[in-house]
């Protein structure tokens, strides 16, 4: 069914459902095909397929034995003891200065000694 214009500039415009050929729909429903499902899935399997050779054409590590290192130390146990400690010196030790530190916070004053 056509539609009727008064203009027939716009008639021949007009592509309506019986002026289109089957092969115009057939070269329609391909380049769809191709932008919507077959490029994509080309390019996404294009990344896997690269990055898969990434991944396998590195240096590949060979195993190896373990070697068992011996501790480089001697262990001895540990014995509580009495010992006197004896410090040599001369004077006697005595602060360069004297400092009082008080929390700067609310509350009461205990400068003293603790009030209640």
């Amino acid at each position: 069914m056509t539609r009727q214009y008064d203009n027939p500039e716009k008639q021949s415009r007009d592509y309506t459902e019986d002026q289109t050929s089957g092969g115009e729909k057939f070269v329609y429903l391909i380049r769809q095909l191709i932008t919507v499902v077959i490029l994509p899935v080309a390019i996404i399997g294009g990344g896997v397929y690269y990055g898969m050779h990434l991944k396998n054409s590195g240096p590949k590590a060979e195993r190896r034995e373990r070697k068992h290192n011996a501790p480089m130390v001697d262990v001895s146990k540990l014995t509580p003891t009495d010992h006197t400690i004896v410090v040599h010196a001369m004077g006697t030790i005595i602060p360069s200065r004297k400092i009082s530190l008080y929390p700067q916070v609310n509350g009461p004053d205990h400068r003293d000694g603790f009030t209640t």
